[in-house]
């Protein structure tokens, strides 16, 4: 598993070259602010202080935040099994 802290500042699907997308599965938990997770077939959550959502990273995926500052995110990725190194637990 990869923790990590991130400020959202995408306001637009167009600040992304292309739909963000990555072996293994994604967990998100909103800090502050709002944000929207739009993926690549269409469906979009909107999150609040205190929501999360767990889902396929493979699934192309982007974080656009809906507030006026930046939204404060926790992000955990876990990859897949079959990608992990050898001689990993």
């Amino acid at each position: 598993m990869v923790p990590m802290r991130a400020h959202i500042r995408a306001r637009a699907v167009s600040d992304f070259p292309e739909y963000i997308r990555h072996s293994g599965e994604e967990f998100v938990f909103v800090l502050g602010g709002k944000l929207e997770l739009r993926f690549e077939s269409g469906k979009s959550f909107r999150l609040m202080p205190g929501d999360s959502l767990y889902f396929d990273s493979s699934v192309g995926h982007v974080y656009l935040s809906l507030s006026q500052d930046d939204a404060d995110v926790l992000v955990c990725c876990v990859d897949a099994d079959e990608h992990r190194p050898n001689g990993a637990i």
